[in-house]
């Protein structure tokens, strides 16, 4: 795929064009990384409440019945339950390694596997997180189908 850029100080606002002979997967999570989000996603701490960037997500948690959005330093409460975030961001990057957890594999650095069968991701920000026996077949194919990646055993 052949990518041009080009600066333009006079714009008023951002925007891309896709040519293309067909339409691919990669075509299609590259339209939807640049498309309109299909979720407002408001995270409160203790201080504020502010938007939050899909892209800035590492992963997000449900704790007793509270969903939390992790970002590289901060972590915020969510009002959307687990399951409504895996269905709203599945294109975006995001998919189920757990019972509590969705995990955004774009902010994955490495992954490993463990004796148990189970896998542990190591984060951009250095957090470790496990993908249960359970996820770990739909993760792996999700990672091939998303960022061509193949995860081999040890």
């Amino acid at each position: 795929m052949k990518i041009n850029l080009y600066e333009n100080k006079e714009l008023t606002e951002d925007y891309v064009d896709v040519h293309y002979h067909e339409m691919t997967e990669e075509l299609r999570h590259l339209c939807s990384l640049f498309g309109t989000k299909k979720l407002e996603l408001y995270g409160t701490d203790q201080e504020e409440k502010q938007l939050l960037r899909i892209s800035d997500i590492f992963y997000f948690e449900s704790v007793e019945k509270r969903t939390y959005a992790y970002l590289a330093k901060k972590v915020y409460q969510v009002s959307y339950r687990l399951g409504e975030l895996e269905e709203a961001l599945k294109d975006q990057g995001f998919i189920r390694i757990n019972k509590s957890v969705v995990v955004n594999i774009y902010k994955i650095k490495k992954i490993r596997s463990e004796i148990n069968m189970r896998v542990q991701a190591q984060l951009q920000n250095q957090e470790e997180i496990v993908i249960s026996r359970h996820y770990k077949s739909s993760f792996e194919k999700y990672l091939v189908r998303m960022r061509g990646v193949i995860h081999e055993e040890h």
